[in-house]
């Protein structure tokens, strides 16, 4: 998104219901490298932000929380630290590729009594962390940003009065209570 409008979107065929069909992790990272290919303006984005959206990767926000001990219990633009650039090199950060890949290659008992998380959220996590770390490998990017909220709620927000659209949510659901 460059000036509010959208410059580059994919969408791809890389839920969790299709990962989790495939029969090893091996070919589950064949099937989200072949899919990430497509993607050519990946590369261009090297040192971006990447803001992450959807359950599986809220869960993800979810589980760094809890184990980080973090204070605050809120996902929307939760950030975890990816990248950090000097120059023209980069050092890979171990905070956000980190998450990702220890979730990925965890086992859903130990993930259950790390995270305290249902089966089902975990089971699709573990591939959607794998589908990250893969992304990150092709992307880089300088850190990871959550969004608490989904295509859904923007759906909902476009359809508001521009009037409505321009509050901030938090003070007016102040103002109400």
């Amino acid at each position: 998104v460059e000036n509010h409008q959208v410059k580059h979107k994919a969408s791809l065929p890389l839920g969790s219901h299709r990962l989790l069909a495939e029969v090893s992790r091996a070919t589950r990272m064949k099937t989200i490298e072949a899919q990430l290919e497509t993607v050519k303006f990946l590369k261009d984005y090297t040192g971006q932000d990447f803001y992450a959206m959807g359950g599986a990767w809220r869960s993800m926000a979810m589980a760094h929380i809890h184990m980080s001990h973090h204070p605050l219990r809120l996902l929307d633009h939760y950030q975890i630290e990816s990248l950090v650039f000097h120059g023209l090199s980069h050092i890979e950060g171990k905070k956000a590729a980190g998450l990702a890949s220890l979730i990925s290659q965890q086992s859903l008992a130990s993930l259950e009594k790390t995270i305290g998380m249902s089966k089902k959220r975990i089971k699709d996590m573990g591939v959607a962390a794998l589908t990250m770390e893969v992304l990150f490998g092709k992307c880089r990017p300088k850190q990871l940003i959550f969004s608490g909220t989904g295509l859904r709620e923007g759906l909902l927000f476009d359809q508001m009065k521009p009037a409505v659209q321009r509050q901030d949510a938090l003070i007016s659901s102040c103002a109400k209570i």
